[in-house]
């Protein structure tokens, strides 16, 4: 089975919940226990889909360029945007290599609105050099939008911003753990965080492996259909 990158980015009642899985390709080597979220502020966080090991650099970079301190709570939006010229200042400047393999990468962002008004999730195209603001949960991958978290909270019948972050991560590793064994599939060890109005927790996704275990078949069945369908 070949991988992909697999982000969830799930707003809850009280923040953001975000999980990937760790492998990336390189000139065709697979490389695990790659972070592809990045903490970019006090109160912000950035996940790397697509070609994970051209984007997690230049994320670094522009961290570094736009003067942005995990010891600073920003608004989502300026990050966005500031985000936004950066990446089409680089890739105006690279050659066609440097240019396809940043192109061929994606970043979904996670934070709040200033003065902590309400969490958002944006996605950034790095093929267009646009950021989208998305009011729903999402999955991103390489390939496109899985929307595997509506699909699961569907099934329960409930809205995530009603749901506590710390049962969306339950959710949310039981997603990626699902889809570990699909084709394409998701690599271990994943990785998990909250994005809170003043702070980005890391979460021990070790903890999480009981919300797997005990899933009914029927909805296991469900998730592996539609990451296996979807990609």
């Amino acid at each position: 089975m070949f991988p992909m990158t697999l982000i969830l980015a799930v707003r809850g009642s009280d923040g953001v919940v975000m999980g990937s899985d760790s492998r990336a390709v390189n000139n065709g080597m697979a490389i695990d226990g790659v972070h592809k979220l990045v903490q970019v502020a006090k109160n912000c966080c950035v996940g790397v889909a697509g070609t994970a090991s051209a984007g997690v650099p230049f994320l670094r970079d522009a961290v570094q360029e736009m003067g942005l301190s995990i010891d600073r709570a920003v608004d989502a939006h300026e990050v966005a945007r500031g985000l936004e010229k950066v990446l089409n200042r680089r890739l105006d400047g690279a050659n066609d290599k440097e240019r396809r393999l940043l192109a061929s990468a994606k970043f979904i962002l996670a934070g709040y609105l200033g003065g902590g008004v309400r969490p958002v999730i944006c996605v950034l195209d790095a093929l267009v050099g646009r950021f989208f603001i998305l009011d729903q949960p999402e999955g991103f991958n390489k390939i496109g939008q899985d929307n595997l978290a509506s699909y699961y909270l569907a099934l329960l019948q409930q809205p995530s911003d009603g749901i506590p972050c710390g049962e969306l991560a339950r959710l949310v590793h039981f997603i990626l753990a699902e889809t570990s064994d699909t084709a394409p599939s998701v690599a271990m060890p994943f990785y998990l965080v909250r994005v809170s109005v003043n702070a980005v927790h890391r979460l021990d996704a070790s903890e999480y492996v009981a919300s797997s275990l005990g899933a009914g078949e029927r909805v296991r069945a469900i998730v592996k259909f539609l990451a296996g369908s979807r990609n």
